[in-house]
């Protein structure tokens, strides 16, 4: 039986170069011709307006999949972009999200398709990530993950997961999940303990991010991701150009190039140890804890 495929949603702004990459990357996928394709262009702040519309004028002729639609708004607001990812969500009932900076695998459709109809009905699952840090172990191998992690370079999803993620929380919700010892030793095992300072920073309007907030929401409900073993997505953003990105190899790998690839998506594994090196990855550390109770202490992490 075939399996049912996802739109994708493309998200852009003013690194055409990048776009150009990652689009490349995306038409290479043997599903590309029977994948439909929404591209949000989000509206250009003061000083980017000649950047934001040499990317539209490209996309006007962006060709290779089944269908294309193109969303420019005339304003600059994350929310515009959050509310059409949700009504795509809620048509067609899962999808596929990558940013502009992200190059895939000849792999990613088929492999992510495949896990969204493989584990569509599965509640412990809340995604399937494209994107695997470079992180070894003699336990991964070729095997499948399970991991209680999110990252949203190149993920997919179902509507049931997309309607749980909010833009924000009130300061009442942060103040209790700052005090519950069970939170921070959630938080603690899976990322760091500063993940409460990008917490605040979304109650106070200094960031917009759907991956914060659905971290939140995993960890609350103790939900996984469903991770290959090989990385199906790069991030080739890293460069000084992002947002909130600076210039780093830290994150660099290797793309799975192997269309086909001989995963067995019917099995994961999930391992104490495999977690804790996605934990130590992600900035849990010693260090870090420190940091933030220190911080805390000196009433800097308070509301």
């Amino acid at each position: 039986m075939p399996i049912k495929l996802a739109p994708v949603i493309l998200t852009t702004y003013r690194r055409l170069e990048h776009l150009k990459l990652t689009l490349d990357a995306l038409r290479a996928n043997s599903l590309a011709k029977d994948s439909e394709v929404y591209i949000t262009s989000d509206g250009p702040l003061p000083g980017h307006e000649e950047d934001v519309m040499r990317v539209r004028e490209y996309l006007k002729n962006v060709s290779g999949f089944r269908r294309v639609e193109l969303c420019f708004y005339q304003k600059n607001d994350r929310s515009q972009i959050w509310n059409k990812r949700r009504e795509i969500s809620q048509l067609h009932g899962r999808y596929i999200f990558l940013e502009e900076d992200c190059v895939t695998s000849n792999f990613f459709l088929e492999a992510l398709n495949s896990c969204l109809s493989k584990y569509e009905n599965d509640e412990r699952m809340f995604a399937v990530l494209g994107y695997k840090p470079p992180i070894h172990h003699r336990e991964i191998m070729n095997q499948m993950l399970s991991v209680p992690t999110f990252n949203s370079w190149g993920f997919a999803t179902w509507n049931r997961c997309e309607i749980l993620v909010r833009e924000t929380l009130t300061s009442a919700e942060y103040a209790s999940l700052l005090n519950s010892r069970r939170f921070k030793r959630t938080v603690s095992g899976s990322y760091s303990l500063l993940y409460f300072r990008m917490l605040k920073d979304i109650i106070e309007g200094r960031l917009y991010a759907f991956d914060v907030m659905a971290r939140l929401e995993m960890m609350k409900r103790g939900m996984h991701s469903v991770l290959f073993p090989k990385t199906l997505v790069k991030n080739i953003g890293m460069d000084g150009s992002g947002e909130h990105c600076g210039t780093t190899d830290r994150f660099n790998v290797e793309l799975e190039k192997n269309a086909g690839a001989d995963f067995d998506i019917d099995n994961f594994i999930e391992s104490k140890r495999l977690n804790d090196k996605f934990a130590t990855f992600y900035g849990s550390s010693l260090s870090n804890s420190w940091r933030f109770y220190s911080k805390k202490l000196r009433g800097k992490m308070d509301l």
